[in-house]
């Protein structure tokens, strides 16, 4: 009788661990939309107030932020800086794929950055600006619908991990 109610504790334990490790990663999403907007508006300062080329501006971002983000950015100032002759937009989305899968970032997430790579680059500074602003806009839209959904969602996978745990434990016994 001791080692079913033992199994029945770890059965429970293991899957509301697994409903708060669903709601975690609905947080951490957030958070590193919310990293991507403070990016986008550390590098329109650097284009707007401080003139830089992307190469600094990337640079100079990479400094103040933080792992995989750091990684990203000095990513991209060092590619920039080998003068290979590769378009802005190839070298955004291979940074993207490489330096951001460690994000909690979705795949549709990663394909607008990606997009928004696409019209980097080959514009002149208002029309960077004019973009980086209509992403922002677009980010803010989503950012609202998933703080909105996300609250019902986590307590949703909580509830569902523990009473998921406590059903197989029933039927187990």
């Amino acid at each position: 009788m001791g080692f079913k109610l033992l199994g029945a504790v770890f059965v429970i334990f293991s899957t509301g661990c697994i409903g708060f490790q669903c709601a975690q990663k609905l947080q951490d999403r957030v958070k590193d939309l919310y990293m991507i907007k403070k990016i986008l508006a550390m590098l329109m300062g650097e284009i707007q107030y401080a003139n830089s080329t992307f190469e600094e501006a990337f640079a100079s971002i990479a400094a103040r932020v933080e792992e995989p983000w750091k990684g990203f950015m000095s990513g991209m100032s060092e590619r920039l800086g080998e003068l290979s002759g590769q378009p802005f937009a190839q070298i955004w989305k291979e940074q993207v794929d490489k330096q951001l899968k460690r994000t909690a970032l979705a795949s549709t997430d990663r394909q607008e950055l990606c997009a928004l790579g696409e019209h980097l680059g080959y514009l002149d500074a208002a029309m960077q600006l004019g973009t980086i602003k209509l992403y922002l806009e677009q980010l803010e839209i989503k950012l609202a619908q998933l703080n909105e959904e996300n609250g019902k969602k986590k307590k949703l996978y909580q509830y569902l991990g523990v009473m998921g745990g406590i059903l197989i434990t029933i039927v187990m016994l």
